[in-house]
């Protein structure tokens, strides 16, 4: 029994287009074209089947709260089967929107052929149709020195040394960039590059993905680059690719809360706040705090990582908690000879340092929490998908 692929699309013009490119991709798919939303689990059921044959299912961004509801279900619910949103036009809203509901790729006019063959052959690979999803933790700092692009390096390091796993550090700090310059790499591509040939991340990731003892690394770009500001609207897609290609995306953010880093802090698996004990960082990762909080970035995801927090004239945790509005996840010790040893030789902290202990026993925390038990199918359709 061929292999189906369902179109839920209320657009008859878009969704033929999109039908017509598929057939021409020549691999061997059943199409299905569905011109409205289901309105109940056991409707949604029925389209997908009973005999495991959907392997994909397309939804048009036509009335974007059902679509995305509807993708929200599926992303709960089914897996194991790639969902994909599509729209009349590509924008970072809606970008954004697929991205928060789970979509696996985002598909818009005019539909290429080549591109279509190579996401579809995603399916054959041991990972299988969903592709990896992989999570993605932000780093952000609240004040510029206070450590969180190297807090954000070492997580990264001894995350991918510790789950063995294929892990992204990904230095999406557009303007001053460091991840390059602290390892001493001089990678030919970067940010840059990536968001240039955003339609073809997935098979370009061996080439912009500097291989560092294991881990990942796409580099920002080179200081006094210019940067258009047309290309930030390509962050949403290359992180769908980032997510479809690596198990963990660790992300370095500027200090500044750019709209362009909207869909990752309001999806990723945790967002970490970096400061110091100094009472200018600690006004300003209150700022930070309420600044998430009003964007939507729920609160439980939110971790106070508080670097070199035995310097001279720290406070106590409950003190610090009182200043931010959040309690601390994580203080790490002021080791800056060691840290800078390291730097100097484009190099990690050592394993067995105070400070490199921490830094392994951060990573494992923040890769380690539980994610919530799956909710019943019926359930989930009355609190998510309210199509009646």
């Amino acid at each position: 029994m061929s292999r189906r692929i369902v179109i839920i699309w209320p657009e008859t013009g878009p969704a033929c287009e999109l039908a017509e490119a598929l057939t021409r991709t020549e691999l061997g798919f059943e199409l299905e074209t569905i011109e409205a939303y289901p309105s109940s689990w056991e409707e949604l059921e029925k389209i997908i089947g009973r005999d495991g044959q959907t392997k994909v299912i397309v939804v048009g961004l036509t009335d974007r709260r059902r679509a995305t509801e509807l993708l929200e279900v599926l992303h709960v619910q089914r897996r194991e089967i790639l969902t994909i949103a599509a729209d009349r036009v590509e924008s970072s809203d809606a970008l954004r929107a697929a991205l928060r509901a789970g979509a696996g790729d985002f598909w818009s006019p005019p539909f290429q052929v080549d591109s279509l063959r190579e996401t579809l052959r995603e399916l054959d690979s041991p990972e299988g149709g969903a592709g990896r999803d992989g999570q993605a933790t932000a780093f952000i700092p609240c004040h510029a020195g206070d450590g969180a692009s190297t807090v954000a390096l070492h997580i990264a390091y001894f995350l991918s040394r510790q789950i063995q796993e294929q892990v992204l550090l990904a230095d999406l700090d557009f303007q001053c960039g460091t991840t390059g310059f602290r390892l001493g790499l001089k990678p030919e591509y970067t940010l840059l590059d990536a968001l240039l040939h955003a339609d073809g991340l997935d098979d370009l990731w061996p080439k912009l993905a500097l291989d560092w003892k294991g881990l990942a690394t796409l580099a920002g770009p080179d200081y006094g680059t210019t940067f258009p500001d047309s290309n930030l609207v390509r962050i949403p897609g290359l992180l769908l690719s980032a997510r479809r290609n690596f198990d963990w995306i660790i992300a370095d953010l500027p200090a500044a809360l750019y709209r362009s880093s909207e869909e990752l802090l309001l999806t990723a698996h945790s967002v970490c706040l970096v400061c110091t004990p100094e009472l200018i960082s600690l006004h300003m990762a209150r700022r930070r705090v309420n600044d998430l909080l009003e964007l939507g970035v729920n609160r439980e995801h939110l971790r106070l990582i508080v670097n070199r927090s035995d310097s001279r004239n720290s406070i106590a945790a409950g003190e610090l908690e009182k200043a931010v509005g959040i309690e601390p996840y994580a203080m790490l010790a002021n080791d800056y000879a060691t840290v800078t040893e390291a730097a100097v030789r484009g190099a990690v902290v050592p394993a067995e340092s105070k400070l490199g202990a921490q830094y392994q026993k951060l990573a494992v925390r923040l890769c380690g929490v539980q994610t919530k038990p799956k909710r019943s199918a019926s359930t989930t359709w009355r609190k998510i998908l309210k199509l009646g």
